[in-house]
């Protein structure tokens, strides 16, 4: 049951977090609120008085707004005419872009501060594209704000820069639901959090009565864990071995340069090499090359100069599950096989052994901790969290040499996360080569052996993980020298 005798009360003017592991029912609660669920029971009250509420539209109408974790704009169209769509002012007969146009800016000049907005939202980065969601609410004066999980894509700088914008508009009056994973960002910018699991709601705290261990350990009581993933006092960092005694590179990029994008800056003559048995994490300032050279070295490009010497087979976990990892209406078991279609084990002749098809879907799931273990059931209805692990089954079930990793835990909660960093960790003690892109720096501090810094597409430090401090990796991904230097 997604929800289940749910009470939630949120107070007006306040910032409140919705937190809970993956499928303990937040946002379909909030689905609820916004009108895209039905609720089987019960009532819903909008100051003070009841509603019902039966679509988007009707949430809109009563001041609800809602921006999804993916989002849902249109990318040829322009910053305005994605804000104007279903709500286009008129003179006449005719659009009046330019009414828009000021309006916009009145209602939420601030939030797309530096944002042009005739600009097609594709040539926008993923944090304005974000923005641009916000202004739409706002355009359309919605009072309540829901936010999916809106830090799961940012950098910190952006995410810091968000925070800002949103208690201006807590200060302002208007109401904010932030569903996250992120236990900071509870701690540090919400007035009130309600805890969810397995579709009940277990707890409310005042933000200021309550702390990280309380809330971590509420989260992760359902899955039997006792400690969160990662401490946010970085107490889990230790340094590892070094490149020098891991043995000769699996990966090597040398002298790499690659073409960027309209919101990143490529690569430009990056060297990075990664021995068995070592994690290696990337981290760096959102747009400075990362996603380039994740697509390198998974052998998904080509450089425009220099080399890279990867082996034939590399499990791959894209930064976008939905788009690059999984097919949503096809079922598990169906995902599972992608790529492997044409192996002896599922097929003969061209034609699928289903039976053998079912039966590696089940071993997977069940080895992976995928949830529901149902091989015949469609991706789409699984959480994130169990479509991560389902790729992540996949793409380590081969046990690949090589294992790129971009962002493998956005979006999950504590009992998900560790369930990734398990799986990083034993391809690491087979003897394989991780590379992963991050952008928690408690995250690569906790599990890599090294930490490299990219700023406007090239390498500008390598720290092991105890001499990576926020202090010194913020200087490298800012474009700055470490504390110290002659630089």
């Amino acid at each position: 049951m997604a929800c289940d005798q749910v009470d939630l009360t949120v107070e007006a003017g306040t910032i409140h977090g919705l937190i809970g592991e993956n499928g303990a029912g937040k946002s379909t609660l909030m689905r609820l609120v916004y009108g895209l669920e039905r609720p089987d029971a019960g009532s819903m009250e909008v100051d003070g008085q009841p509603v019902t509420i039966r679509s988007p539209r009707e949430a809109l109408a009563l001041g609800i707004g809602m921006v999804h974790q993916h989002f849902q704009l249109v990318p040829t169209l322009s910053v305005l005419d994605n804000v104007l769509l279903g709500a286009e002012p008129v003179k006449g007969p005719w659009l009046d872009r330019g009414a828009g146009r000021r309006r916009l800016l009145e209602s939420a000049g601030a939030m797309l501060d530096g944002v042009d907005v005739m600009a097609r939202v594709d040539h926008l980065s993923i944090g304005r594209q974000q923005r641009v969601e916000i202004a739409r609410l706002l355009f359309r004066d919605a009072r309540l704000l829901i936010l999916d999980e809106p830090t799961a894509v940012l950098s910190p700088r952006e995410a810091a820069s968000l925070f800002t914008e949103l208690a201006r508009l807590r200060a302002a009056g208007r109401t904010i639901i932030l569903i996250t994973h992120r236990l900071a960002d509870v701690l540090h910018q919400t007035d009130a959090v309600s805890i969810m699991r397995q579709g009940r709601l277990i707890a409310t705290r005042m933000t200021r009565d309550t702390g990280y261990d309380e809330l971590a350990a509420m989260l992760v009581a359902s899955s039997g864990g006792t400690d969160p993933a990662l401490p946010d006092d970085g107490s889990a960092v230790v340094n590892r071995k070094s490149k020098a005694d891991a043995g000769p590179p699996i990966l090597e990029l040398r002298h790499v340069t690659f073409p960027g994008s309209a919101h990143t800056t490529g690569l430009a003559d990056v060297s990075i090499a990664i021995a068995p048995f070592e994690i290696v994490a990337v981290v760096g300032v959102d747009g400075s090359g990362q996603s380039e050279l994740i697509r390198l070295a998974a052998g998904r490009a080509t450089p425009s100069a220099g080399t890279v010497h990867r082996p034939g087979t590399v499990g791959w976990i894209p930064e976008d599950r939905l788009h690059e990892a999984v097919i949503p209406m096809m079922s598990a078991a169906e995902n599972l096989l992608l790529g492997r279609h044409r192996d002896s084990r599922f097929s003969r002749r061209g034609v699928i052994d289903r039976t053998q098809v079912a039966a590696h879907a089940t071993r997977l799931m069940k080895d992976g901790d995928v949830r529901p273990a149902k091989p015949e059931r469609a991706v789409a209805t699984l959480s994130g969290g169990n479509q991560q692990k389902l790729v992540l089954a996949r793409e380590t079930s081969g046990e690949p040499p090589l294992l790129v990793a971009a962002h493998p835990t956005r979006g999950l909660d504590l009992a998900a996360t560790r369930r990734v960093y398990d799986v990083l960790k034993a391809a690491r003690a087979r003897g394989a080569a991780v590379l992963l892109v991050s952008a928690e720096l408690d995250e690569a501090r906790a599990i890599a052996d090294r930490i490299v810094v990219m700023y406007a597409g090239r390498v500008v430090g390598e720290l092991l993980p105890g001499e990576a401090t926020n202090e010194v990796l913020g200087r490298l991904m800012t474009g700055g020298a470490p504390a110290g230097s002659m630089a």
